[in-house]
C-alpha cells in the first residue's frame, strides 16, 4: 500500500515540477519580446500623393528622432511601395535595428545589443503595397561600452531593416543635446 503511495506521490511531484518548468520557459519568452520595437501594419492611404512616390525601392523608411526629459525616442515609419525581390525574408525575430555612431562611424548603441531574437525566418513587414509598419524605440542616452552617458554632439542613427537577401538601410543625422 505505501509503495503505491510512494509512486502517486512521485508521480503528482514530477508533474508538478514539469508543469512550472512550462510556465517559466513561456515567462522567458514573454519577457524577451518586450524590450521589442512595436510594430503596427496601417491601411494603404489612397491620397494621390502616395500614389505617385517612386517605386525603385520596395521600402520607404523615414525616422522622426524627438528628445525626451531623458533621452531620445526613434519613430520609425516604413512604407511598402513595391513587391521586394523573390526570396526575401527576414532570418530571425529581430524586425528593425537602430544604432547610434559618431561622424567617425564608431557605434555607441544598438536597439539590438544584449537582445536575443527568434530563430526563426518571416516576412519582411509590411508585406503589401502600400501599407505602413510604425514602430517606436526608446534610447537613454547611455553608450552601450562604457555605460556613461554619451556627451551632447553631432551623431547619426542607422536604421536597418536587416532582410535578406539585402538589408534596407538608411542613416540621418542628428543633434544630441546631452540629456
Amino acid at each position: 500500500m505505501s509503495s503505491t503511495f510512494n509512486r502517486r506521490f512521485n508521480n503528482f511531484h514530477a508533474i508538478r515540477q514539469a508543469v512550472a518548468y512550462v510556465a517559466l520557459a513561456f515567462g522567458l519568452i514573454a519577457i524577451a519580446g518586450c524590450g521589442k520595437p512595436q510594430q503596427t501594419t496601417i491601411p494603404a492611404d489612397t491620397t494621390a500623393a502616395q500614389t505617385q512616390k517612386p517605386t525603385s525601392n520596395p521600402l520607404a523608411i523615414t525616422v522622426d528622432v524627438r528628445t525626451r526629459t531623458v533621452g531620445l525616442e526613434f519613430l520609425v515609419r516604413v512604407e511598402r511601395l513595391a513587391e521586394g525581390p523573390d526570396g526575401e525574408y527576414l532570418p530571425s525575430g529581430e524586425k528593425i535595428r537602430i544604432e547610434i555612431e559618431n561622424e567617425l562611424g564608431e557605434e555607441f548603441w544598438s536597439s539590438s545589443a544584449g537582445q536575443m531574437f527568434t530563430q526563426a525566418t518571416g516576412p519582411v513587414e509590411p508585406i503589401r503595397v502600400g501599407e505602413f509598419a510604425d514602430y517606436r524605440e526608446y534610447w537613454d542616452g547611455r553608450n552601450n561600452i562604457t555605460g556613461g552617458r554619451l556627451t551632447q554632439g553631432r551623431y547619426r542613427v542607422i536604421v536597418t531593416i536587416p532582410a535578406k537577401p539585402t538589408p534596407y538601410i538608411i542613416r540621418e543625422d542628428f543633434t544630441w543635446s546631452g540629456n
